[in-house]
């Protein structure tokens, strides 16, 4: 019988997905959802009361934020290849044992270097001990490196490079914190924003006065959240956008950084091939070999980004991204996301007599509803829209272990949180296991 809470022992701790926080997370090998800063009668009141209280918004901003992780990794080009991955590897956990499998065994590491190229290590992401501080008015100074990963036997890896955001003090240029700039961070980047849109949406429904406040100390609370040094994982492409389109609005800076990211975790193989760094990233030549053999998410970001030129209120966003697009090398959005839905449909699990494969097939399948919904105009996800759109998303796991449905159309008899929780879990334990034995 399925125990959530013995199988959290089992999992035990780990580095989940992008997220850094407590309250909750996206678990990428169960595809699950769990909060751990209120349970489902606090949803449940909170939906009954209908007051956008700051603590209401925080729930479902919260909620919000981690349905976007799981959009990511079921609705994009880039996220499909990892559940591609992850499920190889599902299908290999049953004939771990059989003679001969040794030869397929490599998945696991496969699946390992996955998922921790969503963020990299610890060692490439840098903070400052002890940083002056700095805000809006007094804003970091940002500097853009490359670098390369490290091989297995611990040296540079000349086919893995690494695109980092550094920033810097104001005043002195001394380094406050080095970010990579990879998909991990362009994830945060789309969750950030359905938070934001969420809590936007929530004061919408305000009296004017209540709504003048709630918006200054919301605002107020996003530009600390901007020049927090420990958080660049969440801010960085946001600021480097804003650094290449001079856009103080921090809003405006995520809605097009997500517009953005959206484009780049949709990319083909062919259209990283297609793009074309500008000659101010020419001490990075050598490089780009790389970066497009590798389908790196972050110099795709940064080579477009670089290329969008200075926002001008009233300019048009579909008309912006897609000039910065051409001007990257690539086709207009709305062609590159065609080509993606093209990509998805090449693959599909196969026999769906298994549980695992029809899990991944309803998957697959509803990825492609949530991609079509995300790539006409907005990119972000939010209850209403949820409930608008009637958007299927995955239940989650409150800290006892009870499922909050955001949802009315998910169908749990084609997956099942609670199933793939508790698999993942032998997942964890198999994996863990042969990566010891290859080092």
């Amino acid at each position: 019988m399925y125990d959530y809470q013995e199988t959290q022992k089992r999992l035990g701790k780990r580095d989940y997905f992008p997220n850094s926080g407590t309250v909750a997370y996206f678990d990428p090998q169960s595809q699950t959802i769990h909060l751990n800063g209120f349970k489902k009668g606090d949803f449940v009141a909170a939906l009954q009361k209908q007051q956008p209280t700051a603590d209401f918004r925080n729930m479902f901003g919260t909620m919000m934020h981690e349905a976007t992780h799981w959009a990511d990794l079921i609705g994009t080009l880039w996220g499909r290849t990892h559940l591609r991955c992850l499920y190889d590897c599902y299908r290999l956990l049953p004939r771990v044992n059989d003679p001969g499998v040794e030869t397929d065994l490599h998945r696991f590491i496969d699946l390992h270097d996955h998922e921790r190229r969503m963020m990299h290590s610890r060692y490439f992401r840098t903070v400052h001990p002890n940083p002056k501080p700095h805000d809006h008015k007094t804003p970091w100074r940002l500097q853009f490196t490359a670098g390369r990963e490290f091989d297995p036997a611990g040296k540079p890896d000349e086919n893995r490079p690494i695109v980092f955001t550094r920033f810097l003090d104001n005043k002195t240029s001394d380094q406050i914190a080095r970010q990579p700039i990879v998909a991990g961070a362009l994830l945060e980047i789309n969750a950030v924003w359905s938070e934001m849109r969420t809590n936007l949406e929530l004061m919408g429904a305000l009296d004017k006065d209540e709504f003048a406040v709630e918006q200054r100390l919301y605002g107020q609370q996003i530009l600390r959240f901007m020049y927090n040094p420990d958080l660049t994982l969440y801010t960085a492409p946001a600021h480097l956008l804003a650094h290449y389109c001079r856009i103080s609005d921090v809003l405006l800076a995520y809605e097009l950084s997500s517009a953005l990211a959206h484009i780049v975790l949709n990319l083909t193989p062919e259209s990283f091939e297609a793009l074309s760094p500008p000659e101010s990233m020419s001490d990075w030549a050598e490089l780009f070999a790389g970066f497009k053999k590798t389908r790196d998410c972050g110099f795709a970001f940064k080579v477009i980004a670089s290329v969008t030129g200075r926002w001008e209120e009233g300019m048009n966003k579909q008309e912006w991204l897609d000039t910065a697009l051409n001007r990257a090398g690539l086709p207009e959005s709305q062609e590159i996301l065609r080509q993606a839905i093209l990509k998805m449909e090449e693959y599909s699990p196969g026999n769906l007599n298994t549980s695992v494969n029809i899990a991944e097939n309803y998957l697959l399948e509803v990825g492609k509803k949530i991609f079509a919904t995300r790539s006409l105009g907005d990119t972000a996800i939010t209850h209403r829209r949820i409930i608008a759109e009637g958007l299927p998303i995955v239940p989650m796991f409150d800290p006892e272990g009870d499922l909050i449905a955001v949802s009315k159309t998910f169908d749990l008899a084609k997956f099942s949180p609670e199933d793939m929780h508790a698999l993942s879990a032998s997942l964890v334990t198999q994996a863990k296991r042969f990566r010891e034995a290859c080092r």
